[in-house]
């Protein structure tokens, strides 16, 4: 009873001291200083590292169309040119080999300007270990300086005014492409006063609406960001003017046995009322999802002109929101108010559809005027892809599917291929995707999530088809309109989605609370 006793007061005491080791480790946030753009912490970076370089998905990327469209853009080229610069001023080059010799465990990055590649980056890394590196084997080339009673090393490379700054104080390795940066950290890390980003309110806020902390956290200073000009122009998702109404971001991401879960919270810059009470009716559609279909997004209370928008470009006139694919990656927009073309299976599906206000007729305002008289609860957008007989040709049925308040008027709105029943319209393109929606009203019902938007894309189920629509596309082109380089949806964006092959469906759920839009984002892989 007496060794019992001991070895329990034993593990409590070892509990107790373990708990005040990590309340007593200061975080990685408190030592960067104000400005800011966006920060990154990874809780071991050794880890990752390790996972990437390993990884089936690096080896396939790297031959990919993709990477080689990638690497010979405008983009590379620059990123290229600085990498150049930057191995002149720190006098070795910023390659995988020393990024893996500066990888410690918990590690985090802050990044201060996009378009001169100011960053700080700051990592648990032991003395011992540290001072085994190239970069500190270097230092006798670098000029020694002092913040906070500690020294750091700078170096300048005078033709490209590039900076290399680093340190190794208290366990911690330091490296940044701006000295103000490193003598900040250090005065932070020294306890003195000094201006951190952890005190502004972008970071401040967003932590605070953040749920547990991922194997890694992002923290984006929102409207920093957007008056970024070079975020602007090479943001990939185009919406810049739905970003404006945010004042901070925060994304944890976790890394599961079967699947990779993204929890992220937006905060907004001035509140609105909350939609929840509007989010059981996405609940209530989304069970209406046929089983095979590759791709499905719903919106609880869609307003009059995002429902028309919808219903026109995918049932009244499919070509007004699609165009002959392009060949060529789209460059830099010199304008950021729309996200791209919506019609196909590649349509992003974290974001809420934007209203075309072009190529509008009669038709258009018909359905406009008749959906103005009611009110609706929630829609619902289905598009999957399949074979015809010939086993060549490749066709995207698709519907959309209206949830009112009230029952609807069975002649209200009606095409070729429509039901109404109650307070559910579907409205399709043609006969067997209206059957496969029927038969749903009708089955025992699966508890879906509440939600204000939920999606979900099945990549492997549509990366095959996808992938034999485009080449039928390419091949239907002159070889003056493809170009020399790989087509552009059939072989660099096909390509992409092979890299992304472990992924078998891709789904978000978010929720709108008024002050804070959270989302759930979960990638499931097949193995």
């Amino acid at each position: 009873m007496k060794l019992k006793i001991a070895i329990g007061t034993f593990v409590a005491l070892g509990a107790w001291l373990l708990a005040q080791a990590l309340q007593s480790t200061p975080a990685l946030s408190g030592y960067f200083p104000s400005g800011s753009l966006l920060y990154v912490e990874a809780r071991d970076f050794t880890v990752l590292l390790r996972d990437w370089n390993a990884s089936a998905e690096k080896r396939l990327w790297l031959s990919s169309d993709n990477y080689s469209v990638f690497s010979r853009t405008r983009l590379f080229t620059r990123l290229a040119d600085a990498q150049t610069e930057y191995a002149a001023a720190a006098g070795l080059p910023p390659d995988m080999s020393l990024v893996n010799s500066l990888a410690g465990a918990e590690s985090a990055v802050g990044i201060y300007d996009i378009g001169k590649l100011e960053f700080l980056y700051i990592t648990r890394l032991a003395s011992a270990r540290a001072i085994e590196t190239a970069l500190w084997k270097t230092r006798t080339s670098y000029e020694s300086r002092n913040a906070a009673g500690q020294a750091y090393y700078v170096r300048v490379d005078r033709p490209s005014k590039r900076v290399a700054a680093f340190a190794s104080v208290n366990g911690l390795l330091l490296l940044a492409t701006r000295e103000d940066l490193i003598a900040g950290a250090l005065t932070l890390i020294a306890n003195q006063p000094a201006r951190a980003m952890k005190d502004e309110a972008f970071f401040t806020q967003a932590t605070k609406a953040a749920k547990a902390q991922g194997e890694i956290r992002i923290v984006m200073n929102l409207p920093a960001l957007l008056e970024t000009p070079h975020f602007r122009s090479y943001w990939i998702q185009r919406n810049t003017a739905s970003l404006k109404q945010y004042s901070a971001g925060v994304a944890d991401i976790f890394r599961e046995a079967t699947q990779i879960r993204e929890e992220r919270v937006l905060l907004r810059a001035q509140p609105t009322t909350p939609a929840t009470a509007a989010e059981s009716a996405v609940a209530q559609i989304v069970a209406y999802v046929p089983n095979a279909t590759g791709l499905y997004r719903a919106w609880a209370a869609p307003t009059t002109a995002e429902a028309a928008d919808l219903v026109y470009r995918k049932i009244y006139s499919p070509a007004a929101g699609s165009a002959t694919p392009s060949e060529r990656a789209p460059g830099a927009a010199p304008t950021d108010d729309k996200s791209g073309s919506e019609a196909d299976l590649e349509t992003r599906i974290d974001q809420q559809p934007l209203v075309d206000l072009e190529d509008r007729n009669q038709s258009y305002n018909d359905l406009r005027a008749k959906l103005d008289r009611i009110k609706l609860d929630a829609m619902l957008e289905v598009q999957s892809s399949r074979t015809l007989p010939d086993g060549v040709f490749v066709v995207n049925p698709r519907a959309v599917v209206l949830l009112a308040a009230a029952d609807w008027d069975i002649n209200a709105i009606r095409t070729e291929f429509s039901l109404a029943r109650g307070r559910v319209l579907i409205l399709a393109d043609n006969k067997a995707m209206l059957d496969a929606i029927t038969q749903k009203l009708t089955a025992q019902p699966v508890q879906q999530a509440a939600a204000s938007y939920s999606a979900t894309f099945r990549l492997t189920q549509e990366l095959a088809p996808y992938t034999k629509l485009m080449r039928l596309i390419d091949h239907s082109q002159s070889p003056e309109a493809t170009g020399a380089g790989p087509q552009f949806f059939s072989q660099n964006v096909a390509s992409l989605g092979r890299t992304m092959g472990r992924m078998e469906t891709a789904s978000i759920v978010a929720h709108d609370i008024g002050a804070t839009v959270p989302q759930t984002i979960v990638y499931k892989l097949t193995r």
